[in-house]
Parts: C-alpha cells; sequence; structure tokens
C-alpha cells in the first residue's frame, strides 16, 4: 500500500514539475515573440501558459498588459468598419475581439472594453441582419434555395430568434429536396427518393 502511495505521489509530482515547466516555457516563448513585435501570438502563448499555471505570476501580468494592447487594436479596426458603414466587417470584427477577451477570462484574465463598443455592434449586426434578411427573402421569390439557405444561416448565427428565420431557413432547406424526391419518385428512382424524403424527416 504505501509503494502504490509512493509511486502516485512520484506520479503527481513529476506531472506538476511538467506542468510549471511547460508553463514557463509558453511564458518565454511569448516574451520572445513581443520583442519581436508578434503581439497577437505572443498573447496566445501567454494563454497557453496559464493554461498549464493559472498562478504564474509573469504570465498573468504579461497576457494582462499586451493582450489589452492587442483587444485595442481589435476594437480600433472594429470602430473603423462601423464609422465607415462596413457593417458585415464591423460585425466580424467585433466578434473577433470578443471571442479574444474570452480566450483571455477562460484562464483568469480580465481585460477591459468600452461599454459604448456593445451598442456600436448591436447596431451594426441589426443593420447587417437586415441586409442579409431582405437579399434571403429575394433569393426564396427567385427560388435560389442554396442561396437563401446560406444568408439564413447566417442570421440563425448571428441573432438565432431573428423574426422567422428558422422557419424560413426550414423551407429554403426542405423545398429543393421535396422537389428533387418527388422527381426521383415519378421516375421510379425510389432509393433516391427514400434517402431525400429521409434528409427532409430528419430536418
Amino acid at each position: 500500500m504505501q509503494r502504490i502511495l509512493l509511486i502516485a505521489t512520484i506520479a503527481f509530482l513529476a506531472l506538476l514539475t511538467s506542468s510549471c515547466t511547460g508553463s514557463k516555457s509558453f511564458y518565454k516563448k511569448g516574451q520572445k515573440l513581443e520583442k519581436n513585435g508578434l503581439t497577437i501570438e505572443a498573447t496566445n502563448f501567454y494563454i497557453e501558459s496559464l493554461k498549464r499555471k493559472r498562478s504564474n505570476e509573469d504570465a498573468i501580468i504579461a497576457l494582462k498588459k499586451l493582450g489589452q494592447q492587442v483587444l485595442d487594436d481589435k476594437y480600433t479596426t472594429f470602430y473603423k468598419h462601423y464609422s465607415g458603414e462596413e457593417f458585415k466587417e464591423a460585425v466580424y470584427a467585433y466578434l473577433d475581439a470578443d471571442a479574444f477577451k474570452s480566450k483571455a477570462m477562460a484562464v483568469g484574465v480580465v481585460l477591459k472594453e468600452a461599454p459604448y463598443y456593445k451598442d456600436y455592434y448591436d447596431e451594426a449586426k441589426n443593420i447587417y441582419i437586415a441586409e442579409l434578411y431582405d437579399q434571403a427573402q429575394k433569393n426564396l421569390d427567385s427560388e435560389d434555395f442554396k442561396n437563401a439557405d446560406n444568408l439564413l444561416n447566417e442570421i440563425k448565427f448571428l441573432e438565432p430568434s431573428y423574426k422567422n428565420v428558422e422557419s424560413l431557413s426550414n423551407f429554403a432547406f426542405v423545398e429543393p429536396k421535396y422537389r428533387q424526391a418527388l422527381h426521383a419518385y415519378d421516375n421510379e428512382e425510389y432509393r433516391q427518393a427514400y434517402y431525400l424524403f429521409e434528409e427532409i424527416n430528419k430536418r
């Protein structure tokens, strides 16, 4: 029993040592990248360092400082697109910034965001989604189901509860397959018709 406990203790200490060593290694690589101006790459290494040891103070300080700079740059990019009424680019620039902020938060580092950026994002998103919705409606009217479905899926990604987007998306997916299934059935291609009807039923 004592031997088992000893082996378990040694294994735990080895794992702990490996984790700490890995944390220091990633921190040092991040420092090197930061010195060479590769700021985003450096923050990724600081994040990896903290994944291995959340209490690595050097990595915390480095990520807090450099990460805020990177985030501010991302918000600057977002605001440029927003000011230029490039709403699609603004939406995805903001989501990129938000994803970066979430990565830092996941390892215990909280980065700051000016509150008005969220308001600008919501405005840009609403305008962009309205454009997507109008174009999707036009595509459905012209029976361009594939492009309509792509646009509706993008809306669902950005705002799942927007208007009747879920039912329109189902229609854009189902209608062409239903027509194909009927055509296959009329031509006695029963296997193909069966699989198409199965896809419809699953949806």
